[in-house]
């Protein structure tokens, strides 16, 4: 992942992920990201 969108989740609530089913089609699926930074720096 790129260092602005950790960042960003780093800092954020939630966020929507989109998983699309064809190119033009997507489902988006809103999460919860808290406690996303220390998990991320628990990682080694």
């Amino acid at each position: 992942m790129e260092e602005k969108l950790i960042d960003q989740m780093r800092t954020g609530q939630k966020a929507t992920f989109i998983i699309f089913q064809t190119p033009e089609e997507g489902i988006g699926i809103p999460l919860a990201i808290a406690g996303f930074k220390e998990g991320f720096d628990a990682l080694p």
